[in-house]
C-alpha cells in the first residue's frame, strides 16, 4: 500500500502523485497526511492526538491482504 504523506493541500503535487500512482495501478491509500508542522515537529516523539494517522490505522485494518 502507498501512503501519501506531506502532501501540501493548496497544491496538486498530491493529486498528480496519485494519479500516476493510480494510473500504475497501485494500491493508494485514500488517506493522505498533510504537510504540517505537527508532525514535522513530533519525529520521535510519542504524541496524544493521532490526528490524520488514525484515518489510515482505520483504513488499513479495513485492508483484506
Amino acid at each position: 500500500r502507498v501512503l501519501l504523506t506531506m502532501v501540501r493541500r493548496i497544491s496538486r503535487e498530491g493529486k498528480d502523485a496519485r494519479a500516476a500512482m493510480e494510473a500504475l495501478e497501485l494500491p493508494v491509500l485514500a488517506t493522505e497526511i498533510p504537510f504540517l508542522s505537527v508532525y514535522r515537529s513530533a519525529f520521535g516523539e510519542t504524541i496524544d492526538d493521532a490526528g490524520d494517522y488514525e484515518g489510515v490505522t482505520e483504513e488499513l485494518l479495513g485492508v483484506r491482504v
